[in-house]
């Protein structure tokens, strides 16, 4: 499991293929542990209809209690 936060909608200017695309997105910030990582990855790929949707992965710190409720919640626990 994973808890996230959505942002948008935000205006993404990239460019793909010959040209240069403008689109309406939102960002989502997914909080999950290490050992969840390649599940969390495989539900965006899945449920997203890009052909290369756009995944940062960034390990983090937090304070112990918030890293003990992220854990507590993400486990089932």
């Amino acid at each position: 499991m994973l808890f996230r936060s959505v942002e948008g909608p935000i205006t993404s200017v990239y460019r793909w293929h010959d040209g240069v695309e403008t689109s309406a997105e939102w960002r989502c910030t997914c909080k999950t542990l290490p050992d969840l990582r390649d599940r969390c990855l495989t539900a965006i790929v899945a449920g997203h209809d890009y052909e290369i949707p756009q995944i940062v992965i960034a390990e983090l710190s937090a304070s112990d209690a918030y890293a003990a409720w992220v854990r507590a919640s993400v486990s089932g626990a």
